[in-house]
C-alpha cells in the first residue's frame, strides 16, 4: 500500500480484505501481510476486524517494508521490499500469457493504457488535484477557497515522523504499538511571546488560550472515540460537517476598519484583517499590516498569521518581524503557482547576498534545500543591532489543497518546532492569503499539543477559535479533512493510537 493517497479512505478495502480472508476469493488465504498501511486504512480496519473471527483476525499483519522479512525469506521478495529477487512484471505477465495458451497483440506492452503503465513502471495514484486560483494580485477577489493552507518534542528521542507498526492480534515479530507519555511543555510553537501583540497575560495566569475548555459549541473526545468517529462518518461526513458547520468566513460580523482603509496594502480584497487581532506596527506613516495575532494551545500570541507581502508591503512584513521579536518564518507557498504570483520575494535567496527593505538590511547565510523543503538562515539588521531569524518554506503543498502526504506535512511540522524551541517571540506563518494553508498549519500544531498533553481532540473548536483570531482559517473541506487524517497519523507514529 505504499504510496496509498488519502482519497482511498473508506471502508471498501478494508471489507474487501476481510472477505478474502472468509474464503470469498479464488485461493484460500492463510496469512495476509499489508505493506506500509496508511492511516486512513488503519483506523477503519482495526474497527471492523473486531467483528470477525479470532482465527481469521490472526492471519493478518500489518507490517513496514523493514519488517517484512522477518515474516518472508529475502529470496522471494523484490528489491523494492529489501529482497533479493529481481522482479520483472511484464516478464510475468508474458509468462503467464503463455502458460495459459493466451496471444497478446505486438504492440501490448509498448502502447498507452495498461501498457503504457507497465513499461513505465508508473503505478501510484495521482496526486490530489489543485483547484485553479483565479487571482493572484492586490484587490482581486479572494472566493471561498482561497490560498492557504516551539519547544516541544516528544522528551527529545522521538520524532512526530517515526514510524509504528500497529499491532494486529499475534503478530509473530514481536512488533507491538509503542505506549509512551511524552511530556510537552504547553506553550505553542514559539519560546515567549513578543513585542506589540495585544495586551493579554500568558496563559496559565488566566490569558486568552485557544482551544480552552469554555469552549461549547464543540465537544472534545478522546483519540478512540475520533478515530471511531472518522471511521463511522468517513470523508463526506466529514465534508458535510466541515459545509454545515463551518463552510465559508469572511468575518463580514466582525470590525475590519483598518483592513477596509488600508485596501492597497491587502492581497486579496475578500480576506479581512480584524481589527480586534490586528498586528499593529509602529512608527511610519501607518500601523497596518494584513497579519493577525493568534493564540497556541495553552500560549496566548504563539503566532502571527499573516498574507504573503506584496512588493510594496515587504518593508512593513520586515518590520513587524523586527518590531515582534520574530525567529521563525513559515512559508507554505511558493512564489509563484500555476503561473500567478502568490508572494513577493523578501528575502535574499544566495548565500551572501544582502537586501535592505525599509529599515531592515536582511543578509541570507545559508540555505539548504531538501525535497519537500528549503530551509533559509537569515540576519536582520536594523542600525547596530543584529538577530537571527530562520526562513522554512514547504514547497510540495498546492493552493486550495493539501499536502500530498501527511507524512511530509508532519516532517516539517517537526523540523519547524526543533528550530522554534531554541528562539524567542512568535512563529510568523504564511501562505499566500495567509488563512488556508496557514490554517491548516495551525489546526494540526494546536491539536497535536492538546492531544498529547490532554488525551483528547477537539479539531472543530480548534478551528471554530482559530477563526476567532484570524477570519477565513481552514478554506476548504479538503482542508478540514486532511487535519483529521494527519492527526491520526500523529498519534499512530508516536504510539498513542491503541491496537484495537
Amino acid at each position: 500500500m505504499t504510496g496509498s493517497k488519502y482519497g482511498n479512505f473508506d471502508y471498501d478495502l478494508s471489507i474487501r480484505i476481510l472477505n478474502m480472508l472468509k474464503g470469498n476469493y479464488p485461493a484460500r488465504l492463510k496469512k495476509v501481510l499489508i505493506v506500509t498501511a496508511p492511516i486512513w486504512f488503519k483506523a477503519p480496519f482495526q474497527v471492523l476486524r473486531m467483528f470477525v473471527r479470532e482465527k481469521l483476525r490472526d492471519r493478518v499483519f500489518i507490517v513496514n517494508s523493514s519488517t517484512i522479512s522477518s515474516h518472508l525469506p529475502l529470496e522471494v521478495l523484490p528489491g523494492s521490499l529489501g529482497g533479493t529477487r529481481a522482479h520483472d512484471h511484464q516478464a510475468w505477465l508474458r509468462e503467464a500469457c503463455r502458460r495459459m495458451g493466451r496471444t497478446l497483440p505486438p504492440d501490448y506492452f509498448t502502447r498507452g493504457g495498461v501498457g503504457g503503465g507497465l513499461q513505465s513502471g508508473s503505478g501510484a495514484a495521482s496526486d490530489t488535484s489543485s483547484l485553479t486560483d483565479d487571482s493572484g494580485s492586490a484587490g482581486t477577489g479572494r472566493g471561498v477557497g482561497g490560498g492557504g493552507g516551539g519547544d516541544w518534542l516528544l522528551d527529545g528521542s522521538v520524532s512526530m515522523t517515526d514510524s509504528v507498526v500497529i499491532a494486529s492480534g499475534a503478530s509473530g515479530n514481536g512488533s507491538s504499538s509503542r505506549k509512551r507519555s511524552p511530556s510537552i511543555d504547553g506553550g505553542g510553537v514559539s519560546g515567549g511571546s513578543g513585542g506589540n501583540s495585544p495586551s493579554k497575560k500568558r496563559s496559565g495566569d488566566g490569558g486568552s488560550k485557544i482551544n480552552d475548555d469554555n469552549n461549547t459549541r464543540s465537544k472534545s473526545m478522546s483519540l478512540a472515540a475520533f478515530a471511531a468517529r472518522i471511521s463511522a462518518m468517513q470523508r463526506e461526513g466529514l465534508v458535510e460537517e466541515f459545509n454545515s458547520k463551518l463552510g465559508p468566513d469572511r468575518g463580514s460580523d466582525r470590525p475590519c476598519d483598518a483592513f477596509r482603509r488600508n485596501r492597497d496594502r491587502n492581497r486579496y480584497a475578500d480576506v479581512p484583517c480584524l481589527d480586534a487581532s490586528r498586528v499593529r506596527l509602529k512608527g511610519g506613516d501607518s500601523d497596518y499590516v494584513h497579519a493577525n495575532w493568534v493564540d497556541g494551545y495553552q500560549q496566548a500570541n504563539a503566532y502571527i498569521c499573516t498574507q504573503g507581502p506584496l512588493p510594496h508591503t515587504v518593508p512593513d512584513f520586515w518590520s513587524m518581524v523586527w518590531q515582534n521579536n520574530v525567529g521563525v518564518i513559515v512559508m507554505t507557498t511558493r512564489l509563484v503557482e500555476g503561473r500567478r504570483t502568490k508572494c513577493a520575494l523578501y528575502w535574499p535567496k544566495s548565500p551572501g547576498e544582502s537586501q535592505t527593505y525599509g529599515d531592515v538590511t536582511v543578509t541570507c547565510q545559508s540555505v539548504d534545500d531538501q525535497e519537500d523543503l528549503v530551509t533559509t538562515e537569515l540576519t536582520i539588521t536594523q542600525r547596530d543591532s543584529c538577530r537571527s531569524v530562520t526562513h522554512l518554506q514547504f514547497t510540495s503543498w498546492p493552493d486550495f489543497g493539501i499536502p500530498h502526504a501527511a507524512g511530509s506535512f508532519l516532517k516539517f511540522l517537526d523540523q519547524v518546532r526543533s528550530v522554534a524551541k531554541e528562539r524567542r517571540g512568535p512563529v510568523l506563518v504564511h501562505c499566500s492569503a495567509g488563512i488556508g494553508r496557514t490554517g491548516t498549519f495551525l489546526t494540526v500544531d494546536i491539536a497535536m499539543r492538546r492531544l498529547v498533553d490532554t488525551g483528547e481532540v477537539d479539531l472543530l473548536g480548534t478551528v471554530l477559535k482559530l477563526r476567532e483570531q484570524r477570519a477565513g482559517s481552514i478554506q476548504t473541506a479538503e482542508q478540514y479533512v486532511f487535519c483529521h487524517l494527519a492527526l491520526l497519523e500523529f498519534a499512530a507514529n508516536i504510539g498513542l493510537l491503541p491496537p484495537e
